[in-house]
């Protein structure tokens, strides 16, 4: 069997296992109950997890930015493009592993660049489950939502500092952090949508461990699994059918940026461009013909 028929039958095994994971969860929440909760869910509270796919996406790309910049200038919307592509990519491979792609789509000048670039890919994942891993940690603490938002805006008040704006590690945690407490907030609007209203503390005490299970490279984008790790997880606050229905709600964290990304997937993720040394000669030349002109 050759490599490319070995991939399609381990997606085709990935979907099947969703799939039939999805059919046994509905099946034991009766899937009417799962059809009725979707219909009933409340509007507000589903448009405003919606809208948090927009600084999600930002607040990504504002970190990949600001982590590459050593190695290569790009545009806030080159950035943005190479994410969106990554989240098309994690559609297709395990663990959201298509985040370690954007390393390709840099302009860069060597190979030596190209595996550095891997490296800060690898940090980026790194950060993402650190971030994560302390946000649960406050939720067993027990931490409130408003002192949460007061740690936040201290890190950003730190991070503005001058002396700290420079610094890249800083930048990477504060991006993080605030990043994975959106991701936070929106699985949030989705139980409130569905009529689960559950403190901060609880929520960050129990979806990050449904967002682990989620990231077992078992199924097609951790549906199945995540689905089933919330109904567990909640099972002491709703119903099984409304947790079924949350489970759908949030594999358009997925699904969503990675349908937006499919068209950067297929330009090769990025926008003509050029190393950040090539750049800079070019302005220093521009610079020079531009003397030649005056004089």
């Amino acid at each position: 069997m050759t490599p490319a028929r070995k991939t399609l039958l381990k997606r085709l095994i990935k979907i099947g296992v969703a799939g039939g994971l999805l059919a046994a969860l509905y099946a034991a929440a009766d899937w009417r109950s799962v059809g009725r909760v979707l219909a009933s869910l409340d509007v507000g509270y589903l448009v405003a997890g919606l809208l948090l796919f927009v600084p999600q996406t930002l607040v990504s790309a504002v970190r990949w930015r600001r982590l590459v910049a050593p190695l290569a200038a790009i545009s806030l919307g080159e950035a943005v493009r190479q994410t969106l592509a990554a989240s098309a990519l994690n559609l297709i491979v395990p663990s959201k592993l298509g985040d370690l792609s954007k390393a390709a789509m840099l302009p860069l000048a060597g190979p030596g660049d190209r595996a550095r670039a891997g490296g800060l890919a690898l940090l980026e994942k790194g950060a993402d489950v650190a971030a994560l891993a302390l946000l649960w940690f406050s939720g067993w603490l027990a931490v409130s939502g408003l002192t949460l938002c007061g740690l936040l805006l201290a890190i950003a008040a730190a991070a503005s500092w001058t002396r700290l704006r420079s610094s890249s590690g800083c930048s990477l945690a504060a991006c993080s952090l605030a990043l994975w407490t959106l991701h936070l907030l929106q699985i949030d609007c989705f139980l409130k949508a569905a009529g689960v209203f559950a403190s901060w503390s609880e929520a960050a005490s129990r979806i990050p461990a449904a967002i682990f299970a989620g990231l077992l490279p078992i199924s097609f984008c951790g549906i199945g699994t995540r689905d089933s790790a919330l109904i567990w997880l909640f099972s002491d606050v709703a119903p099984a059918s409304v947790m079924a229905a949350v489970g759908a709600l949030t594999a358009l964290r997925y699904l969503v940026p990675g349908a937006a990304g499919i068209p950067f997937v297929l330009a090769g993720g990025r926008a003509p461009s050029k190393p950040l040394a090539e750049r800079a000669r070019s302005t220093r030349e521009k610079r020079s013909l531009a003397w030649f002109v005056k004089t």
